[in-house]
């Protein structure tokens, strides 16, 4: 049986944030030394949170969106710092989308 959408226990909210700031240091660091990334940070960041977002999504915890959430909103500034606007706006578009996929699943898990 498919797992039913409910919220992230503390544990599970707990390991993503260590993920995520392990995760972090370690690609930042991968792109300053072995690439010309000129924003490894932000780079970083996004890869970070995407990996730690997919993990959450795989477990069906409604606070995944949230992380998609500040992926493309750290995205859109991104790629227009970039120059690439109509990238940027696909990323405002899943913006709005995460938004909405947060709404429908914490319904869903409340109504568990």
């Amino acid at each position: 049986e498919p797992l039913a959408v409910t919220h992230a226990p503390g544990w599970g909210v707990c390991v993503a944030l260590a993920a995520s700031m392990l995760l972090w240091a370690l690609l930042a660091w991968l792109l300053i030394e072995f690439t010309d990334s000129t924003v490894p940070y932000a780079d970083a960041f996004t890869t970070a949170l995407s990996i730690v977002g997919t993990w959450m999504l795989a477990r069906k915890w409604a606070e995944q969106w949230r992380v998609w959430l500040a992926v493309d909103a750290v995205t859109v500034g991104l790629y227009l710092y970039k120059g690439i606007p109509v990238t940027a706006g696909l990323y405002a578009l899943y913006s709005a989308l995460a938004v909405a996929g947060y709404v429908r699943w914490r319904r869903q898990a409340a109504a568990q």
